[in-house]
């Protein structure tokens, strides 16, 4: 277990964890994430929502972000589980955590099957992941990409999201629901 940097409670893992322990060990369970009307004063007529959460390590309410009305929230545990559907027992989790304050997650699940080049010579090793990210202050969308970096910070985030691989994405609107059982 490492943790890394100044990431809020990001561990890897070479041993299988389950789920529920990935979420409790990277700090991303019971963050009772919750949206609250902002008052925007009697100038303007327009809703717009905070986002808010119970912060894992100190006695405090964290403001994420400003949404608007369209903003459907999607929880720390809805990321995860959307991870377990798509894992069929091939994969299994290795690294999570949050960044920029909470307002970004990010899961890895490591493929039980690597790539081998030249298995009869150098036998170099390509790993394959399934990586999931979200963001909890509307400035991004809900994330599942196959990518070959293990992401374990913000700038191994930003390598994976530039690999070309296949890649789903669902914008947090009213809609998700939808998208997510297609």
């Amino acid at each position: 277990r490492n943790a890394w940097w100044d990431l809020e409670g990001a561990h890897t893992f070479d041993t299988p964890v389950t789920t529920s322990e990935m979420l409790d060990l990277a700090h991303l369970s019971n963050w009772n994430l919750r949206m609250e009307v902002l008052d925007t004063g009697e100038y303007s007529d327009r809703t717009e929502y905070k986002v808010l959460r119970d912060n894992p390590f100190m006695s405090r309410i964290d403001r994420l972000g400003i949404v608007g009305t369209r903003y459907k929230m999607f929880s720390n545990e809805e990321l995860f589980a959307f991870g377990d559907n798509l894992t069929n027992e091939r994969r299994r989790w290795e690294t999570a955590g949050s960044l920029s304050g909470g307002r970004t997650v990010f899961a890895t699940l490591a493929d039980t099957e690597d790539i081998v080049l030249d298995p009869n010579g150098a036998g170099d090793v390509i790993k394959k992941y399934l990586m999931l990210t979200t963001s909890h202050d509307g400035s991004g969308k809900i994330v599942a990409k196959k990518v070959n970096t293990r992401v374990e910070c913000r700038n191994t985030l930003n390598i994976a999201m530039g690999e070309n691989g296949a890649e789903f994405s669902i914008r947090h609107t009213q809609k998700l629901e939808g998208r997510l059982a297609e």
